[in-house]
Parts: C-alpha cells; sequence; structure tokens
C-alpha cells in the first residue's frame, strides 16, 4: 500500500477511479483489470460452432441466405482454427460417462464453479482443509474449486498445491481415481483409460487454448 500511495501518477489516477488506496480498493482494480482479460475463441469453441453443420454441403442452404451465411463462417472458422483428430476423440472421451469429465467441468466455462475432494494431498498428515476453512461444513474437508479447462494448457503446475507438473499426469490422477480418503468427493471413479485414450484426452484440452489480449505495459509509471 505505501508503495503504490507512494507513486504521485498511481495515486492521483487511482483515486480519480476508485476512490483512497486501501487494500479492498487495489482489490477492486485488480478485480476490473481481470476481468477484460477474456480469451479468444479456441479451436474447441471453433469446432462446437461447425458440429451442427458438419454433416451438410453448401447447396443445402441455397434458400436460406441466413443458414448460408452460418455455415460459411462457421466452415472458415473451422479450417483456420482445427482440431487434430486426437484431440477430436478426447472431446468424445470429456463429454460422455467414459472420462466422466463433465461431472464438474461443464458450462462455457468449463467449470461447475463448486468445490470438490479429488483427493490432492489427503495422503499428508496435516493436508490442507480447502473450502472447509470457510464454511466449518465437514462435507468440505480438502474441497477446491473446479477450475477452468480453458487454456489450461498454459497454467501448469497443477492442482490447488502445485504438486502436479504436467496435463498428462493429471489425466493419470484421474484415470486412477485419486487418492482415497473419506472426503473423497463421490464424483472421482477410477476411468480405466488405456495409453491412446489418454493421450486424446489431453490432446482435448491443449485444443481449449484461445489468444488472450496483449496487456500494454510501457505507459505504467516508474516505481519511485
Amino acid at each position: 500500500m505505501k508503495r503504490l500511495a507512494s507513486m504521485p501518477v498511481y495515486a492521483k489516477q487511482f483515486e480519480k477511479v476508485f476512490g483512497d488506496v486501501t487494500i479492498d480498493a487495489v482489490g477492486m482494480a485488480i478485480a476490473a483489470f481481470e476481468r477484460v482479460i477474456v480469451t479468444a475463441p479456441s479451436p474447441y469453441d471453433y469446432n462446437e460452432q461447425w458440429r451442427p453443420y458438419q454433416d451438410y454441403e453448401a447447396e443445402d442452404f441455397e434458400d436460406d441466405p441466413e443458414l448460408a451465411e452460418l455455415y460459411a463462417a462457421a466452415k472458415a472458422g473451422v479450417e483456420a482454427h482445427p482440431m487434430s483428430e486426437s484431440a477430436k476423440r478426447g472431446r468424445e472421451i470429456f463429454f460422455t460417462e467414459k472420462g466422466n469429465c463433465t461431472a464438474c467441468h461443464v458450462g462455457a466455462n468449463l467449470a461447475d464453479e463448486k468445490y470438490h475432494n479429488i483427493g490432492v494431498g489427503m495422503d499428508k498428515d496435516q493436508p490442507d482443509v480447502g473450502r472447509f476453512a470457510v464454511t466449518k461444513d465437514e462435507a468440505d474437508m480438502g474441497a477446491f474449486k473446479t477450475p477452468t479447462i480453458r487454456n489450461v494448457a498454459l497454467t501448469a503446475p497443477y492442482m490447488h498445491d502445485g504438486s502436479v507438473a504436467t496435463l498428462e499426469e493429471v489425466v493419470e490422477w484421474y484415470d486412477k481415481g485419486g487418492h482415497p480418503s473419506k472426503y473423497l468427493s463421490e464424483k472421482i471413479r477410477p476411468l480405466k483409460l488405456s495409453e491412446q485414450d489418454q493421450a486424446d484426452l489431453v490432446e482435448f484440452m491443449k485444443a481449449c487454448t484461445g489468444p488472450t489480449p496483449t496487456v500494454e505495459t510501457s505507459r505504467l509509471p516508474a516505481d519511485g
């Protein structure tokens, strides 16, 4: 707080927008910044847009200019941003009982915004209590919020404690059904995926990566 307040340019601009330089106001400022960092469509998104049209040809929409335009846009998008065949197979695993991923990873953001214990760290003598620290509900012991799959290829290491280095290891963790404990989510079960299935699932998650906006830093005031 002292550092921010000591910068005349920062202090003046901050006070104009958020008022006094307080830790709560800084939290508001950070949140406002994060809300504009929106990822652009990924190959997964372009593929989803194309799926309703994949069994049609352009001539099928000759009598409907609006649908013809949507068809052309979807086709152009998926051709410019294709998913690999491996990623397509991984999609089928992700969205079916075979992978069980949508037990938690659902919706446009591929996350249910809920808290689950998947067994990570529960083999320690004093495991992180997770959501329980807030709710004091034993059902939340060791539970952590479901992360989005979007751009997950860029956010290693994984799990709440950073204990898993790669997406391949993440899939292995879920494939074995996590680490047994009395608090393990009922959604976690052994998947028994083949090596190819696991590789395809990783490729699907990588296909959920989209470009993020460039953050301009040249206008930031110098420290001190």
